[in-house]
């Protein structure tokens, strides 16, 4: 039987939320300091994967 660990879910479901965490931190400080600009740049462009997050 193949474990979560040979399978990479556990490696996954331990480096996702933070990612998704500094994700959240970095857009903040970047629409602080950009404004109108940097929300335009964000309703164009996908986060991580295109067409999906």
């Amino acid at each position: 039987m193949i474990g979560l660990v040979d399978c990479g879910l556990l490696p996954a479901a331990t480096t996702i939320p933070p990612l998704v965490a500094r994700m959240k931190s970095e857009e903040a400080l970047l629409a602080s300091q950009f404004g109108a600009a940097y929300e335009a740049y964000r309703a164009r462009t996908a986060r991580l994967v295109p067409g999906l997050y």
